[in-house]
This record gives structure tokens, sequence and C-alpha cells, in this order.
């Protein structure tokens, strides 16, 4: 049976085929993408612990808390999300106090007094209409923090299809050097009855020499196996942090998944969409590029206090403000 499970098991590098053997293991989905972590502990160098037995489930779970293209990929999406508040914050009032002081000479046919004059206000800005700038800018960024999380699946894809492989080879050779194991047991046993007879004078020295011979074969056998099995784990240890003494069995439901390689649909992966988002997202700059020939308008209000010498008043105001550009170097055009 194990035999066959390692000859009907082909880990392919898909999303789709990925994400349902994740599913079927850890019981989430990875398109529910991954949270970022608190404890970022980067500064400290990475370390290894002895563990009696390290199952396929643990074995991808530590090595998504290891890697750190998924800690860079998750964080990433948080700074999308923080440009996607900084480009709403455009339709939300912006409110600024302002303040002056200083000296000034006023001069001419009617008055030519100095002054000290100071001033205090405080203005607000409100954006009502500015043709697709704010807007663009928003959906940019909502299609570039898609295209983050879509990078974000696609790593964990990579790093889950590494840790299967490993997993798979060391378990692999684990088994096989097991099974030499009792190869060379059931030789011996042939060579001790051969030798039996050999000094009963039943047989000749041959089938003694023969057994021993294929004992020698198995035993650089076993040695094969066993290097290539610590070739396995070194990998298995470096993704996941931890040397096993033995691996479990594999889930008997991975042999039942319903997902094929040959049925999976390509334009559902990770890497396609995390293109079509960027590609939504280069059009959307597009159109702030356009926008930039059209008005911006807005409305401004403010109230300020104005004292000069003996002078004091207030000045309240309200204004429809259109600025729209005229020249700018050939800004907008490139």
């Amino acid at each position: 049976m194990k035999n066959s499970l390692y000859g009907g098991l082909k880990v392919v590098t898909s999303a789709a085929l990925f994400s349902a053997t994740v599913t079927l293991l850890l019981g989430v989905s990875i398109s529910s993408g991954l949270a970022a972590q608190n404890d970022t502990t980067w500064q400290n160098a990475p370390s290894e612990q002895q563990v009696k037995s390290l199952s396929l489930r643990e074995a991808i779970l530590r090595a998504f808390a290891r890697n750190p293209e998924i800690l860079q990929s998750s964080a990433q999406i948080q700074v999308g999300k923080g440009q996607i508040d900084a480009a709403t914050a455009a339709w939300f009032p912006q409110i600024s106090l302002q303040g002056t002081t200083g000296k000034n000479h006023r001069s001419g046919s009617d008055y030519n007094t100095p002054g000290n004059p100071t001033s205090a206000g405080i203005s607000l800005s409100q954006l009502l209409y500015d043709f697709g700038k704010t807007g663009g800018s928003i959906d940019e960024q909502k299609q570039l923090t898609e295209a983050y999380q879509y990078q974000l699946q696609s790593v964990m894809t990579d790093v889950g299809t590494q840790t299967i492989q490993a997993y798979l080879q060391s378990k692999r050779y684990q088994d096989l050097s097991q099974s030499v194991v009792k190869n060379i047991a059931s030789l011996e046993k042939v060579r001790d009855m051969a030798k039996m007879r050999a000094d009963a004078g039943l047989s000749s020295q041959s089938d003694v020499l023969q057994a021993e011979t294929r004992i020698a074969g198995m035993n650089a056998t076993y040695e094969q196996y066993r290097a290539q099995q610590r070739t396995a784990q070194a990998e298995l240890s470096v993704l996941t942090g931890v040397v096993a003494e033995s691996l479990p069995d594999l889930p008997q439901a991975l042999t039942k998944q319903k997902v094929k390689p040959q049925h999976i649909s390509y334009k559902d992966s990770s890497m396609v969409r995390s293109a079509e988002s960027k590609q939504q997202a280069a059009a959307q700059r597009v159109r702030q590029a356009e926008a930039q020939h059209w008005p911006t308008i807005s409305v401004q209000a403010g109230r300020s206090r104005y004292n000069d010498n003996d002078q004091s008043y207030w000045d309240d105001q309200v204004q429809l403000v259109v600025q729209a550009p005229l020249y700018q170097g050939g800004g907008r055009g490139c």
C-alpha cells in the first residue's frame, strides 16, 4: 500500500491542487489568507528543535510560520490596506489651523504706518468632484491589495509544495530503510541455515557465500537509502525548523482527492489572478492620468481673526473652488 501511495501521489505546483490538499490537511482554505503575526522574531537566528514525531499537517503549519517570504507578503497586504485608507481619506473633510505673526510696513498716499499684524483661524476643505482622480486612486490600491493577497497564496503554495515533497522523500526513504533492515534480517537467517547445512555436509560453502554477498549488497543499499533519507530530512528541517525522529504514515484521504492535475483550471491560479489584478490596477492608473485634464471642484470655508495695531476683526468666508490645470510642462502627457 505504501509503494502505491508514493507512486500515485504526485505533488503538483498548482494552486488549485495544493489548496485542496491543504484544506484537507489543515481544515482551512488558503484563500482566507494569512493574518499578520504580531510576534516578529526576525532578529533571532533560526534554530531547530528535536521532536519525536512530525505529521504532514504540522510540517506544513511550521513551514508557513517559519518562512520569511510569507511574513513579507502578509505585511505587504497590511501596507496595501493602509494605502486604501490613505486614498479614501481624500473624500473626507480636510480641517486645518493656521496662524501668522510678523511685521509689515504699508506705504502709500493715504497710509504709511508700520504694523505688527497677527492672525489665527481655522479652515475646512471638502472635495466635491474630481472626475475620477480620487476614485481611480482608490480602485488602484484595491486592485494592488488584491494582487498582494494572491501573491501570498502563491508563496504559500510554493512553500507547502516544497514541504510536502521533502516530507514524502524523507518518509519514502525511511520506509525503504526499514524494509531493507527486515530483508537483511531474513537473509541472515538464510545464511545461518546455509552455514549449518554446509557444516553438516549437506551442501557446499557456495550457498553461504551467496547469502553473504546478498547481505553485503543489502547493507550497501541500506546505507544509500539512509544517506538519501538524511538529505531529505535536512531539507525538511530547514523548512520546518524541527528534526523529527520518525514520520507517521500519510493520511489515507490524500489518495482520494477529487482534484486531478488534468482537471485544474489554470485561470484560477493565484499567479494568474495576481497578474490580472495588477493589470486592472494599471488601468486605474491610466484613468487617473486621463482625469488630470479635468478640473477639481471643492468647497472651502474658513474663519480667521486678524489683529493689526488697534484694529481687530473677523473674516468669514465660504468659497466654491474650481482648479483646472492649464500647463504642467508635459507632466499630464507623460
